[in-house]
């Protein structure tokens, strides 16, 4: 679920959770899946990304990107990579 919608004219390239950081690529972030990157990353580079994707979106809040809530990061990011390899 978008809780941050991205706006109209928004770009994005892909997904990436670990570093390096892709600019216009949204950020898989680690909240206790084992997964991601880390919060704190998130917060140096979030001008960078097309938005977040995250199972707990309030701590992304401030930033003003499009967040992507889901419930199970792992399932999101193994749908998108077999999706992608279609």
């Amino acid at each position: 679920k978008w809780i941050i919608p991205p706006p109209k004219d928004w770009t994005c390239n892909g997904i990436f959770s670990a570093r390096p950081v892709r600019v216009n690529h949204l950020a898989a972030v680690d909240q206790g899946e084992g997964v991601g990157i880390s919060e704190k990353v998130v917060s140096k580079v979030f001008r960078q990304v097309a938005g977040i994707v995250c199972t707990n979106p309030e701590p992304f809040m401030k930033y003003k990107r499009p967040i992507l809530a889901v419930s199970n990061l792992n399932d999101a990011l193994e749908k998108f990579y077999c999706c992608k390899s279609k």
